[in-house]
């Protein structure tokens, strides 16, 4: 049997306050500057930095909360089934807050015990974990820490499902997330949709960002024998790279995000596989796998690094001992490429 039912969450957290009245102006430039190793292909330097710039108007910025935290409740919608229990949060842009394995009762995903905004979103107030749906504009969406419409929908066998939608005021384009767990299903089922109803190409950019644990052993894998990494964050240079080893990681396997000394992303480029994937898995060769049709054609992994300013933005974002890593699907090459949508 699959069951849809809305509940009540309490966290420790930090309250988002009011949004600011003053208007943020975007970058004199649509653009953003790139620079484009040797060795990267012209066919994936099309559209690179394209639209990147900052941009926040029609939003208002989110930057009034703080760090002191009291109980903060919110409220969730959990769709189940006798495999899986997914927890949405409609007040906070969707997130997919927890997806448990019931069988094993094993949590899949990277759930923050506490609400502590910070200043990583294109308004400001981002949270870690979960999953979140980026749409629009470079950068960690319009709509993390803001509600969503949420409807009950109904499977092609009848199961109840969860329909969350909105309209993207920056891009002017209607998008919508439909969620299924059919009786017995192991995987949750997303259906993506973005209308831009205009006339006008919309320049598009989604990114479903995936946090999910990170312990020694933990691997993650998609079928690409080639990357795009980013070599100097400073100047935003990108090279393409063969895995496992990265010039910027000479000697050590980069699909093992405790290799890396530093934080870092790279791109896993899928965009040739029939069914673009990705997984991450513990030192036992479990955890959790995201798959998806030819249109999401590319994958990344982000990690904070083991230095000591990457473990202390992951307890900044929770709490000690909650270390995470994300791993991401993507409509372009990286996340500073854009297209145009008609």
């Amino acid at each position: 049997m699959t069951a849809l039912r809305i509940e009540s969450l309490t966290l420790p957290g930090a309250p988002l306050g009011e949004e600011n009245p003053l208007p943020f102006f975007r970058d004199p430039q649509h653009d953003r500057a790139v620079r484009a190793l040797p060795g990267l292909a012209p066919e994936k330097q099309a559209g690179f930095g394209a639209q990147a710039g900052f941009r926040v108007l029609p939003y208002r910025m989110q930057d009034d909360y703080g760090r002191a935290r009291q109980p903060l409740t919110f409220k969730a919608i959990v769709l189940e089934n006798d495999v899986l229990a997914a927890t949405f949060l409609p007040e906070l842009g969707g997130r997919l807050y927890s997806l448990v394995h019931k069988p094993l009762g094993r949590e899949l995903l990277a759930r923050n015990p506490v609400f502590q905004p910070a200043n990583l979103a294109i308004r400001n107030a981002w949270f870690s974990g979960g999953i979140e749906w980026n749409i629009g504009q470079f950068g960690h969406t319009f709509g993390t820490c803001a509600p969503l419409f949420a409807a009950a929908i109904r499977g092609a066998d009848g199961e109840p499902g969860l329909r969350m939608y909105e309209f993207e005021r920056c891009k002017s384009v209607f998008w919508q997330i439909d969620c299924y767990l059919p009786p017995g299903s192991p995987q949750l089922l997303t259906y993506t949709r973005v209308v831009n109803p205009s006339a006008q190409p919309a320049w598009m950019y989604w990114w479903t960002n995936i946090a999910v644990p990170e312990a020694p052993g933990t691997r993650v894998l998609a079928p690409a024998d080639e990357v795009i990494y980013l070599d100097d964050f400073r100047d935003l240079s990108f090279g393409a790279a063969n895995m496992p080893e990265l010039p910027s990681l000479p000697g050590r396997d980069a699909s093992y995000a405790l290799n890396f000394p530093f934080a870092n992303e790279f791109f896993f480029q899928c965009e040739t596989a029939a069914m673009p994937w990705q997984a991450a898995l513990d030192a036992g060769g479990a955890g959790l796998f995201e798959a998806s049709t030819p249109r999401l054609g590319y994958r990344k992994l982000f990690c904070w690094g083991t230095h000591t300013g990457g473990r202390r933005w992951q307890e900044f974002l929770s709490e000690p001992g909650q270390a995470y890593l994300e791993i991401q699907g993507g409509l372009a090459p990286t996340q500073l490429h854009s297209q145009p949508m008609p």
